[in-house]
């Protein structure tokens, strides 16, 4: 078997289905997970913290970008219904698994799409980008990504992301591409809010 990252387009490996019941800000969520993706048996610590954290928008466009199987998607539709969130991932697999959770917990306001980062959204403007960026991709390729936000963002909108502590130079690479770049967060990790 050849080994795959859970940002592999195509996942090889046996599907092996978990379901979680946890509670988010507001509400109890269910959520189908899967072998392949990252994280399935437990949301991981950075997503719990960002959730925490999160500055919504009253209305507007979302994207969640490199969704796995939708969590913070999900949480922010449920919270923003005059929101349309935009749950993004190469993985064709976590694509799957955000269209099943978002039926799985009722929203309508939200749509799985598979992207390659901003591959689908060319010309489009977000009022709210988020992601749990996958650093193991390499912090070269992170920067990069980071770079491109700011091309995606409306003129009010804002990029909020969490960076593990082994990561800090993200911080201050976020802070030569915004104007304004807001630590929050806890001890291990801290969510950053970037705005022009």
């Amino acid at each position: 078997m050849s080994f795959e990252h859970y940002f592999s387009e195509k996942p090889n490996s046996d599907i092996k289905l978990f379901k979680l019941k946890v509670f988010l800000r507001t509400h109890t969520y269910q959520f189908v997970t899967s072998s392949g993706i990252f994280s399935p048996k437990k949301i991981d610590k950075g997503t719990l913290i960002l959730i925490e954290n999160l500055k919504l928008p009253d209305e507007g466009k979302v994207l969640d970008l490199g969704a796995g199987y939708g969590v913070l998607g999900i949480v922010i539709a449920d919270n923003c219904p005059k929101c349309k969130v935009y749950l993004a991932d190469i993985n064709e697999r976590a694509v799957w698994l955000c269209k099943e959770n978002i039926k799985l917990n009722n929203i309508t306001n939200a749509i799985g799409v598979k992207s390659d980062f901003f591959e689908k959204f060319q010309g489009e403007k977000f009022d709210l980008i988020i992601s749990n960026l996958p650093y193991t991709i390499g912090i070269k390729k992170i920067e990069k990504i980071n770079q491109s936000i700011p091309d995606f963002l409306s003129d009010k909108g804002n990029y909020q992301i969490v960076v593990p502590k082994q990561h800090a130079r993200v911080i201050s690479h976020l802070q030569t591409i915004f104007k304004s770049v807001k630590v929050f967060g806890k001890k291990g990790y801290k969510c950053i809010l970037c705005a022009n």
